[in-house]
């Protein structure tokens, strides 16, 4: 049995070495989600459904009733920018998952080279003061 200063280092350094791990899986999954997304993209029914559909012609359709000369009650018009912000919000997370993705190669990388650091320190390394 070590000594308690360097029992709890070893702990520390596990649970750094298990941070890094998880860091490293969720970058992989963000990777994950950019590749279903690009599936996603290439189904016909999808780019008629959401992208064509959703996204250009309902986004005219509720943005012309907003912007005809009209008697809209205000319920309406709420109902009506909840919609387009759905729109929005949908666009944005496609948006953060490319953009998730396209950083997490180098994020990957990096995290690899620090637990190659973390692995190469001695245990006491991680001995608090």
């Amino acid at each position: 049995m070590g000594t308690p200063n360097l029992d709890k280092a070893k702990e520390a350094k596990a649970k750094e070495l298990e941070a890094i791990e998880d860091r490293i899986k969720q970058q992989e999954e963000f990777i994950e989600l950019k590749e279903a997304t690009e599936r996603l993209h290439e189904n016909e029914d999808f780019q008629k459904i959401i992208l064509s559909g959703y996204f250009e012609k309902e986004g005219m359709r509720l943005y012309g009733l907003l912007t005809e000369p009209s008697h809209l009650k205000r319920d309406v018009i709420e109902n009506i920018n909840d919609k387009l912000l759905s729109i929005r919000n949908l666009k944005q997370y496609f948006l953060t998952i490319a953009t998730n993705a396209h950083m997490a190669p180098d994020i990957i990388a990096e995290e690899k080279q620090y637990r190659s650091e973390v692995v190469a320190r001695p245990d006491e390394a991680f001995v608090e003061v």
